[in-house]
């Protein structure tokens, strides 16, 4: 009651008389870079109107408060405690609707593992006291420059292969997958919600079927595509599910044209999802390694139907998918074939191909240096492509792992060498760090049908063209996934590990 009272009173002397009533925005948002215990983290908020006044609410905690107790006709939740009041902040907004600001973070151990939570109210409102709320940024509490790890807050089932679904406001659905290698996967149609503000998981809801290797891509309005993938049995599907973030449920959607495994799903500009290639076939190693598929098919999310799109000059699986500034995809690399007097021969590609939306066509492009299966891929600030690692020569032996990096210039069509990575690897998580340099974690060495899961984690400066390598994990993992938060934390969740390429359940967070 007392922190009601303060809260209340807060409020009051906001209720300035001679304000406008200020219009909604629908972009208010509060994003930081926290550089760990004992450092000022730096916050951003953007979406607000100018010279009209905010409340920067931090709490140690998650809240259903109801906003209805202030003002009766406000049904919102708050979303954040009222536990830290006394670090309440009041001011304008600045000349381009947003603010810019610091805030210590005591060097005190004890609050390792723990985190803020902070939200952003506009005032006024419309109809209500408050305006447009901004997300939950959530800032995890620890000490920078290596990997936490907390094995008693686990997920409930080992996932590789697994996929990562942003729920905002530091909530995070990881779906499916399972445990098992490439070609023995025994996936699960369940899922876990990471919470990143405590770092633990809770059980999410269930899709429609078993899936793994599969794709995940973001729709218009907050829902999510998962297309494909191998069931229980390890067989390839054409089953999607569809998941709304606002509801929290799985619905089937449209199945695709073609069963499909280790394929690319790229997001069109228009809201479409393009998918190309995968394998088709995983009831022997040997099929398996011959039965990547050059069709392609794209979704609709609007009318939730699936359209044949261009066939590709050749199978790919395992290959890089990305879209260009210029809303075209570039399709590198790959687990391929090639007929030898009809017999399908498999091998390692460095073909490269562009599909364009605009006329609904594919073309070859300048090929790669080297041929590559399992490689990263990023589009940088400059608009070039950096493709870098993965698995490639002769597959008749698995393949090696490479540490060779390439950079793709779409005006040119040109591709040129940049520096390697420290550890040559494939199947790692990219994420984009904080001030946009491409990060590389985990992965794996070895070969293609033995991988050797790693530690190892590195990001690429793009002035110097050079990789410099990170902390550690504290688990070696392939297969994984990993995110950068709107705080600037990294995390990566299961994957395999060691020789055996058993599925974990844990997840580790690292602040730089």
């Amino acid at each position: 009651m007392k922190m009601l009272r303060s809260m209340t009173a807060t409020l009051a002397m906001l209720a300035f008389a001679t304000l406008p009533v200020a219009s909604a925005s629908s972009q208010l948002r509060i994003e930081a870079c926290t550089a760990g215990l004992g450092q000022p983290t730096a916050y951003e908020i953007r979406g607000g109107r100018t010279g009209f006044p905010f409340l920067l609410l931090t709490s140690f905690q998650r809240s259903n408060f109801p906003m209805s107790a202030i003002d009766p006709r406000d049904t919102r939740t708050l979303g954040v405690g009222l536990d830290l009041l006394a670090l309440l902040v009041t001011a304008p907004f600045d000349a381009s609707g947003g603010s810019k600001f610091q805030l210590p973070i005591p060097n005190d151990t004890s609050l390792a593992g723990k985190a803020l939570l902070h939200r952003v109210l506009s005032y006024p409102g419309t109809t209500t006291t408050f305006g447009e709320f901004s997300n939950v940024l959530v800032v995890p509490l620890d000490a920078a420059g290596s990997w936490r790890e907390d094995i008693t807050k686990t997920m409930f089932n080992p996932r590789a292969w697994t996929s990562l679904i942003d729920e905002g406001d530091g909530n995070y659905l990881v779906a499916g997958g399972g445990s098992g290698a490439l070609l023995a996967l025994v996936s699960v149609d369940t899922s876990d919600r990471f919470d990143l503000a405590t770092r633990t998981f809770t059980q999410g809801p269930k899709m429609s079927v078993e899936r793994g290797v599969h794709t995940v891509s973001r729709l218009p309005g907050k829902k999510y595509l998962l297309a494909g993938g191998v069931d229980r049995l390890n067989d390839p599907q054409a089953t999607c599910d569809l998941y709304d973030v606002s509801t929290q449920v799985f619905t089937s959607g449209a199945p695709m044209m073609d069963k499909r495994m280790a394929h690319s799903a790229t997001e069109l500009a228009d809201g479409r999802v393009f998918v190309a290639g995968g394998l088709n076939d995983m009831s022997t190693t040997q099929a398996a390694l011959v039965s990547a598929l050059a069709s392609t098919e794209i979704y609709d999310p609007v009318t939730n139907k699936w359209t044949k799109g261009p066939d590709m000059g050749e199978g790919k699986a395992g290959h890089a998918a990305l879209r260009l500034p210029d809303g075209r995809v570039l399709l590198s690399g790959g687990l391929s074939w090639r007929s030898i007097f009809t017999v399908r021969v498999p091998t390692f590609s460095s073909v490269v191909e562009v599909y364009d939306p605009k006329n609904n066509t594919i073309s070859r492009v300048n090929s790669m240096a080297s041929d590559r299966a399992g490689h990263a891929a990023v589009l940088l600030a400059s608009g070039k492509v950096l493709v870098a690692g993965g698995i490639g020569g002769s597959i008749l032996v698995g393949g090696v792992a490479t540490a060779a990096c390439e950079l793709y210039d779409a005006a040119s069509g040109q591709w040129s060498a940049t520096g390697s990575l420290p550890t040559a690897k494939a199947l790692g998580a990219l994420v984009q760090l904080g001030d946009g340099s491409p990060a590389w974690i985990g992965g794996a060495a070895g070969s293609f049908l033995a991988p050797l899961p790693l530690d190892d984690c590195a990001s690429y400066d793009v002035a110097s063209a050079k990789w410099t390598s990170l902390p550690k994990l504290m688990t070696a993992r392939a297969t994984h996934v990993a995110a950068m938060s709107d705080s600037c934390a990294v995390f990566a969740i299961g994957g395999a590990t060691g020789a055996s390429n058993a599925a974990v359940t844990t997840a580790e967070t690292l602040i730089r």
